[in-house]
């Protein structure tokens, strides 16, 4: 099913969440207690998925960790934690996380947010890579092609159109 990177600084806490995703077909690639590691353990083995305790050990919090990741890599994070408070929340909210679970939790609750957050993100890379196509198309185009949203903004300007008009897509 899919690949994930646990980032828990209890141990015993990271095994039995290994344990539980294992028998539910998942593959835990590594099981770490530091955002250094956590990092590291990302780049190396390209997680599905990264399961991140807020408060880890070291000098760096599981929100750092995460900061981190997503800005090398297009990987969903869900954290899981006993803070749930604004302070807190504010500042995870601001690492884009997928979903923010709050310890403790039915392992039930882990599985379904996991299931659901795998699925929503590939259909997202799926709509993405067919949005980059389309846009690739519409710029290869011979023909001018000026494209609006609802609010008549325009938001795209193909190359025959930027010639025709004068106008940058930038500047349109």
């Amino acid at each position: 099913m899919s690949k994930v990177l646990i980032v828990e600084d209890e141990l015993l806490v990271a095994r039995s969440m290994a344990t539980l995703l294992g028998r539910h077909g998942h593959t835990v690639v590594a099981a770490v207690a530091t955002a250094v590691d956590a990092v590291t353990a990302a780049r190396a083995h390209a997680p599905d998925l990264v399961l991140m305790d807020i408060h880890l050990r070291g000098d760096l919090d599981g929100i750092e960790a995460a900061r981190r990741i997503r800005s090398e890599q297009d990987v969903p994070i869900v954290f899981l934690t006993a803070f749930a408070d604004s302070a807190h929340l504010d500042r995870a909210k601001a690492s884009e996380p997928h979903a923010y679970l709050v310890k403790p939790y039915r392992d039930q609750d882990l599985l379904t947010t996991i299931e659901v957050v795998v699925h929503k993100h590939q259909r997202d890379r799926e709509r993405d890579s067919g949005d980059r196509w389309l846009a690739t198309t519409l710029q290869s185009l011979g023909e001018a092609v000026i494209g609006v949203d609802r609010d008549e903004r325009v938001r795209l300007v193909n190359r025959a159109a930027e010639h025709l008009s004068g106008w940058s897509q930038g500047a349109a």
